[in-house]
């Protein structure tokens, strides 16, 4: 059996993974929204902000008796009216270079870095032990998993007390979307026209070829629509979400937005979160999938989608009487009447014309090339 992760390799995470605020808040996936070098306001700190640099969010801080104002870019002397106030530091009364458990999770921890707590989690279904401060097998390190932060409501933020008003920036649940603040607690969405595709670069619209669609995260902290969820009465009610993975869950008051454990999908037909394959959801299904190729949602399976880094490409139709079957990788001649196709009701998609690749050949879950059948 292998060793658990020492201190030193959680050091490394923080530094090339994902950066988490001390409320858990990925910050990545803000910075894959915007331009290159945006600088945007750290939700915890009025003296702290994050350099996006490569996509990648480094913390930085102001002078002392400076504050961060994100529309001037720059740290300023008064504090600007939307910054958080500073709340209690996870890391108080611990040293620098040390690690600490978060509440009500399993896999969460919080590095303290000089310049305050950084979050992060453990990979590969590790448990953080505190006691060797290392992610730990469960077998070693027993952590109740009904307190883990998985399946837990989503708590969308306001992206405009983030980034500075009047730029463009992508949306993490469509490439082709886009969203602009008119100020610093409201803001404006619209989506690419002709097929094109929103590139954060350059902030306009720009040809599929020319954009690597990395914003596209799926993030239910980032959901634009998730305030919508709307007024209920019925506890207990749920409805689909924009996301394969979330749905809006009735407290009675409120739509509250889910999101589904592991790599399950919001089933429409029983309100449950299922396997994906068994799921009736009009989403994009390349969410969550490793898969190039998946089933499209309805067509009769015929339909499938050109996966890239997670998010739908372009799609297409099998030729002739064939039907498509992600689990082999191809189109075949039997209709493998999958739930999440056969039983729908979309209308039949046309095929793309950007589509890079075809279908016909792909890896199988074994490892074997599955071709398309003759």
């Amino acid at each position: 059996m292998l060793g658990t992760f020492s201190a030193s390799i959680l050091a490394l995470l923080l530094i090339c993974g994902n950066a988490f605020t001390a409320s858990g808040l990925n910050m990545t996936n803000i910075c894959l929204l915007l331009e290159d070098n945006a600088l945007i306001a750290s939700g915890e700190s009025c003296s702290t902000y994050y350099l996006c640099s490569n996509n990648v969010p480094i913390l930085q801080s102001c002078a002392s008796g400076t504050y961060f104002n994100k529309n001037v870019q720059s740290c300023v002397s008064t504090a600007p009216s939307y910054c958080a106030v500073d709340g209690a530091d996870p890391c108080t009364g611990h040293a620098i270079g040390t690690y600490t458990a978060v509440p009500n999770s399993c896999s969460g921890y919080y590095y303290c870095s000089a310049k305050g707590a950084l979050r992060s989690n453990c990979p590969n279904d590790l448990v953080f032990n505190p006691t060797t401060q290392a992610c730990d097998y469960k077998d070693t390190y027993s952590c109740d998993d009904t307190t883990a932060d998985t399946d837990s409501s989503s708590s969308v933020i306001n992206l405009c007390s983030y980034v500075r008003i009047n730029k463009y920036f992508g949306n993490a649940f469509n490439c082709a979307g886009w969203q602009i603040c008119s100020t610093d607690n409201s803001f404006k969405t619209g989506t690419c026209k002709d097929n094109l595709v929103f590139n954060t670069k350059t902030k306009t619209c720009d040809y599929k070829s020319n954009v690597v669609c990395s914003q596209v995260t799926n993030d239910p902290n980032l959901e634009v629509t998730a305030a919508n969820g709307g007024a209920c009465t019925v506890s207990g009610n749920v409805k689909s979400a924009t996301a394969c993975n979330q749905y809006y869950y009735c407290n009675g008051a409120n739509y509250v937005l889910k999101t589904c454990t592991g790599r399950l999908y919001f089933d429409t037909v029983s309100g449950e979160c299922v396997n994906r394959i068994n799921a009736v959801n009009d989403c994009d299904r390349c969410l969550g999938s490793d898969d190039t190729f998946v089933n499209a949602y309805g067509t009769d399976c015929k339909g499938y989608l050109y996966c890239s880094n997670g998010f739908r490409h372009s799609s297409a139709l099998c030729a002739n009487d064939e039907y498509f079957n992600e689990l082999l990788g191809g189109c075949v001649k039997e209709n493998p009447n999958f739930e999440c196709c056969a039983n729908s009701t979309s209308t039949t998609i046309a095929a793309d014309s950007t589509t890079e690749s075809s279908a016909t050949t792909a890896k199988t879950e074994s490892g074997t090339t599955a071709k398309t059948e003759s």
